[in-house]
């Protein structure tokens, strides 16, 4: 029970330390390009993915180790509403961990006023795409493991390789920025450090427009959206197999006659 309950009491335990270093550094630094503050922001969004993480995993999960889910089952709701509901129960969480993310980018923005594309914009798309990423893969990764701390460490494992391979190819094998399209975090990281988003070949005469090859935020959201939608129907299925028994009937007769009480 605190582990299902740990993401939303104490995820602001977590960020504030963050948020707090930050303005101090705003306000005392001689920096006047602010190169620093892509430090905590970064911070909060591992925070962020794992409070997600932890909530998301437990809600089937959690139910499976404290021997609860069968009760839940023996309520009147259909298998589409009992996952409706506690998917639900995410956005609150979702919503807290995005308050110190959002405010941090609107600090980054006012303080640095860049001409490009918003720092406040993507970071607002980067959240609404990520987030629910985040939810619909550790909500399977939930439905498939035994206990929460199980699915807790095996999403974390796979969502950690699927962000971090992608970008050590565009970092040490220097490609294109097209291979970080393959990465879940790849706008996250090109909004924080926009150098990694621009390709080694440009045209000399429009060096300063966008080219081609540049890494490009509606395209990486797009196809992340996408992604979460098929995890949803995942889901769905997974949920029905799991969630799903085989109805059975009593023989024990009502007080109307010839009718049968449904378990």
């Amino acid at each position: 029970r605190d582990l299902h309950s740990f993401p939303t009491r104490r995820s602001s335990d977590l960020e504030l330390p963050i948020l707090f270093p930050t303005c101090f550094y705003v306000f005392t630094t001689h920096d006047l390009t602010f190169g620093a503050l892509g430090i905590p922001g970064l911070l909060l969004w591992a925070v962020a993915f794992l409070v997600v993480f932890v909530r998301a995993a437990g809600l089937i999960a959690g139910e499976k180790a404290r021997q609860t889910l069968d009760v839940l089952l023996a309520t009147p709701l259909s298998v589409g509403d009992l996952a409706g509901e506690k998917l639900r129960g995410m956005r609150r969480t979702m919503f807290v961990v995005s308050v110190p993310i959002l405010f941090h980018a609107f600090l980054v923005e006012y303080l640095t006023r860049d001409l490009g594309q918003s720092f406040f914009f993507v970071t607002a798309l980067n959240l609404l795409v990520l987030l629910n990423l985040a939810t619909q893969l550790a909500f399977l990764f939930g439905l498939r493991a035994r206990t929460q701390g199980r699915a807790v460490m095996a999403v974390l494992g796979v969502f950690t390789a699927w962000c971090v391979i992608p970008v050590l190819f565009r970092l040490f094998a220097n490609t294109d920025p097209w291979t970080l399209y393959l990465s879940p975090i790849g706008s996250l990281l090109v909004n924080q450090f926009p150098e990694l988003g621009l390709s080694l070949r440009r045209n000399r005469f429009f060096a300063n427009l966008p080219q081609w090859g540049d890494f490009h935020f509606m395209i990486h959201a797009a196809i992340y959206a996408a992604i979460v939608g098929t995890l949803v129907l995942i889901n769905r299925g997974a949920a029905r197999r799991l969630l799903n028994r085989p109805r059975t009937f009593s023989r024990a007769p009502t007080h109307h006659r010839g009718l049968f009480v449904e378990d």
